[in-house]
């Protein structure tokens, strides 16, 4: 299993953020089951990911912001 984190909506982390999700994408499309943890800030929205993704990939979000 791969896993992948990727932090959005920080300034200076779009490029990063994008080549994560990807990356997950390309594995999950190999076959590999893959998991993105998405993490995001107090201001940022959660993703809205299409309808089409593989069935290999999983995508998690968590808010940096909240308590554990």
């Amino acid at each position: 299993m791969s896993i992948v984190t990727a932090f959005f909506g920080a300034d200076g982390r779009a490029a990063t953020a994008h080549a994560s999700l990807l990356l997950a994408y390309a594995l999950a499309l190999t076959g590999r089951p893959t998991t993105l943890i998405r993490v995001v800030g107090e201001f940022d929205g959660m993703a809205r990911f299409r309808t089409g993704l593989p069935r290999a990939l999983e995508i998690v979000e968590y808010r940096a912001d909240e308590p554990d």
